[in-house]
């Protein structure tokens, strides 16, 4: 499982660094400066988990 856990990161990895476009942007805000509203949740980690 390690291992495969691994080569699929390693691929992914790979692979948004040839096509730096289908890398997931990771929303930022400065700790203590802000928050995201709850609605910015499923729009984020639906694309991470479910594309």
């Amino acid at each position: 499982m390690q291992r495969r856990l691994v080569e699929e990161t390693s691929s992914y990895v790979s692979e948004c660094l040839r096509h730096p476009e289908l890398a997931v942007r990771i929303p930022v805000v400065q700790a203590g400066r802000g928050e995201f509203p709850r609605s910015l949740t499923p729009a984020f980690w639906d694309r991470v988990l479910f594309e």
